[in-house]
């Protein structure tokens, strides 16, 4: 740049992240200039012309480039874009005109001078424009442009050495002897993958359609069929088995079939063959039913865990042997319930406990009744004590037989549960009542 010259100044945009130059931001773009040193002062070209690739020139003018030494900082209000000066600065040269006649030297001495400058003036106008000789010259020449050598300023040229160590030096710390490793395997796994995929396009050209094994006692699988050798010899016979589409649509035929056998079971959870027989047998809390059954079925009640819950556990009776003669025995609800005529039986004579499906917490109460027949009359409808409410467990009371004037023959017992004021009666259970004939009496 000349001293005191009206002139140009080229900078540089780019993305501080991505390093790509930045196009289009030349209304963004503004400058200072300082001159030895000196305050900074905004450039009279208050925003630069766009050239191409991020590169952007101001105008600078004469008053602008009066100083030996020019420093221009460029910068752009736009985010993560940074600009620099292409260069950065720049050391001005002097404009020399003619020296004056008389001025410093002597007459004649500056005259012989002017001439000199003359000369040398007509020679350097006679290199303008001309095109550089030689080979080397001329390759120069194409490449040297005024843009290129402003790229190698002082200015840009350490930092951009900077920014590519810092790259070289980044690489070097994520490039761990482990992750050089991965490297070295790759190379090799290329190289493996290569040589597997020429094998198997060989080996795709000697297979035909049909399968061709040889070896000692070959057997194969075709089609869901086994296949074995077709020669006598144990080694170095040939076996070959051509595919048959129609044996592969008959078993997709029969597994079709037996599917639809099975039934049509989602496959999850519960909706399988085993979810099935677990709501069948089980009870599980948090499980209503396999949603493929539908309909109202509650594995909760309808299992057969829970059906076998609304089972009394068992009632205990008495057998009255001959005489008096007593012994507790337990009766299941399938038994009859043997007696003397006449007979006295004790409280606790019959015990019973029903579970907890008969829970009999509320005050509930528990009544054995004896009848000639369900609808008849009762001959007797004592209250029960009950010794444990959550299992509806507990005793008959003392029963006389003789009291209650039952002669003998067969009649219908029933255990009923009633709530506390004695209504809503539930029959929990009956049973056949025999009253045998007293031998002591007539």
């Amino acid at each position: 740049m000349q001293k005191n010259t009206a002139g140009k100044w080229t900078v540089f945009a780019f993305d501080r992240t991505t390093n790509i130059p930045k196009t289009g931001d030349a209304a963004n773009i503004t400058a200072n200039i300082r001159i030895d040193g000196g305050a900074a002062n905004p450039v009279d070209d208050t925003n630069p012309t766009e050239l191409e690739g991020g590169f952007y020139v101001f105008d600078i003018t004469a008053a602008e480039s009066n100083g030996d030494c020019i420093v221009i900082s460029p910068s752009s209000v736009t985010a993560n874009i940074q600009v620099i000066g292409v260069p950065g600065a720049v050391w001005t040269d002097q404009v020399t005109a003619k020296l004056p006649t008389n001025y410093i030297m002597g007459s004649s001495v500056q005259t012989a001078k002017d001439d000199e400058i003359d000369t040398i003036a007509v020679d350097v106008a006679g290199l303008d424009g001309a095109v550089m000789r030689g080979t080397d010259n001329a390759a120069l020449a194409s490449v040297c442009t005024e843009v290129r050598l402003a790229e190698l300023a002082a200015a840009n040229l350490p930092a951009d050495i900077d920014a590519i160590k810092g790259y070289v030096d980044d690489l070097e710390t994520r490039l761990s002897a482990l992750r050089a490793g991965y490297l070295d395997n790759l190379s090799v796994g290329a190289v493996a993958l290569d040589s597997t995929v020429a094998k198997e396009a060989t080996l795709n050209t000697k297979i035909p359609t049909a399968l061709t094994f040889t070896g000692s006692d070959v057997k194969a699988t075709l089609d869901g069929e086994e296949v074995t050798p077709t020669a006598a010899s144990k080694t170095g016979y040939a076996l070959t088995s051509a595919y048959d589409p129609a044996k592969t649509t008959a078993q997709e035929t029969t597994l079709t079939t037996i599917l639809n056998r099975i039934g049509a079971f989602t496959g999850t959870g519960w909706n399988t063959i085993l979810g099935f027989f677990r709501a069948s047998m089980r009870k599980d809390a948090g499980v209503t039913l396999p949603t493929d059954i539908g309909w109202t079925f509650d594995n909760k009640t309808d299992s057969l865990e829970a059906i076998k819950d609304q089972i009394p556990a068992a009632i205990v009776g008495a057998t009255l042997n001959t005489g008096v003669l007593q012994s507790l025995v337990a009766i299941s609800a399938s038994e009859p319930m043997r007696v003397y005529r006449g007979d006295y039986l004790p409280a606790g004579t019959f015990t019973f406990s029903f579970g907890t499906a008969w829970d009999c917490s509320g005050g509930k109460k528990i009544y054995f009744c004896v009848k000639k027949a369900l609808d008849g009359p009762e001959k007797i409808d004592v209250e029960c004590t009950v010794s444990d409410e959550a299992n509806a467990a507990g005793t008959v009371p003392a029963l006389n037989l003789e009291t209650y004037g039952i002669t003998p023959g067969n009649y219908v017992y029933e255990f009923e549960r009633r709530d506390s004021d004695g209504t809503k009666p539930r029959t929990i259970m009956t049973g056949v009542f025999i009253v045998n004939n007293d031998s002591r009496k007539s």
